[in-house]
């Protein structure tokens, strides 16, 4: 699949074949952005199965050390978009290397692979176990959002950015551009920058900035906001109960600054918009993850948003509230509604078998799919695939 989509390239790109480094043609590529980009993109998604495009839609998840035959089956069967790693997948360097290794050699498009390295509270790499590489203790966001400065948190994403390019990882789900200003709210606490929307905004997009300089994707969370909300959306749907205008003076204000300034990727919370349908509508206190009003409508159209759009966690308990009750249907309704990657389904083999059903039975229109499926290839060929297969010295890990 890797030689045929190269060979595509090539011949729409009009470069010889057999004369030119993968490195090069990344070059060129970045560098033919507009219609004919798009074209070959969507020119690259149509040669492929329903299998492989339903498969680039999920990113999974597998809290093992170690691959074995569950996740080899899992991996060669789905061939999902992306893989993200928790705390339980660390152990030592060498291990976890190793396991990052066997992921990537089992996928034949390149993933994503993800990890949730905030700073703080939340910190995957810090699992890491080996007293020969000690792991940097990340400073929460509300730490550097306290001290004001936009260089410091450059740095900050610099040196996360390349602890995660130790181990490969090339999208961080980071940074919170969530603003907190409710005293109450447990799930946003230290992980924002803090309660002044400028201040957010320019901090999450220098982490965001120092994090790409070293190749790895950030994705701005939580679409559109989680600081207004008292719940954790872990447990139950979080509601925003502020007016809409006050809503895209304030909660959205990180998220415009993130497009404004060529976000890539953004995360899309299980958060209701109080405001935005009226109590008589089907969608009243829909999770914004399902809400084609929230995504397409608000994020796409009105922001002008034409990156990458990542669910939340489709295990979390903030989907459970909704009109949706499969996983099926709440995985179909954020597709349609805009999404393109699906993030840690609770059954992802079981998952794919009925999307892709529902694609031949034209319960799924084909033309969502390949819309999601275009985006996911055309963010992979510009951001991921120069040094894939390429980890940085686990030196790194100390934050040096």
């Amino acid at each position: 699949m890797k030689k045929l989509l190269f060979a595509v390239l090539c011949l729409l790109s009009c470069l010889p074949c057999g004369c030119q480094k993968k490195s090069e043609l990344q070059a060129d590529h970045r560098e033919g952005r507009g219609e004919l980009m798009d074209r070959q993109y969507y020119i690259e998604e149509q040669m492929m199965t329903l299998d492989q495009k339903i498969g680039q839609l999920l990113f999974i998840e597998y809290r093992h050390k170690a691959m074995d035959e569950k996740l080899d089956s899992l991996l060669t069967t789905i061939q999902p978009g992306g893989f993200i790693l928790f705390g339980e997948n660390f152990s030592d360097y060498e291990r976890t290397l190793k396991l990052v290794r066997a992921i990537k050699e089992r996928v034949e498009i390149p993933l994503f692979i993800g990890c949730d390295e905030e700073g703080g509270k939340v910190q995957r790499i810090h699992n890491l176990k080996d007293s020969k590489y000690p792991t940097y203790e990340i400073p929460s966001m509300l730490t550097v959002g306290n001290k004001g400065d936009v260089e410091y948190a450059r740095q900050i994403g610099e040196k996360i950015g390349a602890m995660c390019r130790v181990f490969g990882i090339n999208m961080d789900f980071a940074p919170v551009a969530d603003i907190n200003i409710r005293s109450g709210n447990k799930i946003v606490s230290t992980r924002s920058f803090g309660a002044d929307a400028k201040l957010v905004s320019e901090m999450a997009n220098a982490v965001a900035e120092g994090l790409q300089s070293q190749g790895v994707m950030a994705v701005y969370k939580h679409f559109p906001g989680h600081g207004s909300s008292v719940e954790d959306s872990h447990k139950a749907l979080a509601i925003n109960f502020r007016k809409m205008a006050e809503i895209e003076q304030f909660e959205l204000v990180p998220f415009a600054r993130a497009i404004a300034t060529g976000g890539r990727a953004i995360m899309v919370g299980h958060i209701a918009l109080h405001d935005l349908h009226q109590q008589t509508d089907k969608h009243y206190l829909l999770p914004a993850t399902l809400d084609k009003d929230v995504i397409t409508g608000i994020l796409r159209q009105k922001m002008g948003f034409e990156g990458l759009v990542i669910t939340d966690s489709l295990q979390m308990n903030g989907l459970s509230n909704s009109i949706y009750k499969t996983d099926a249907d709440i995985a179909q309704a954020a597709l349609e509604a805009g999404c393109d990657l699906l993030l840690c389904p609770k059954d992802a083999l079981k998952l794919f078998n009925e999307l892709k059903q529902r694609v031949e039975n034209g319960q799924l229109d084909i033309a969502v799919v390949d819309a999601a499926v275009t985006r996911i290839l055309k963010y992979k060929h510009l951001y991921i695939y120069e040094n894939y297969d390429e980890y940085y010295d686990p030196a790194n890990l100390a934050g040096n």
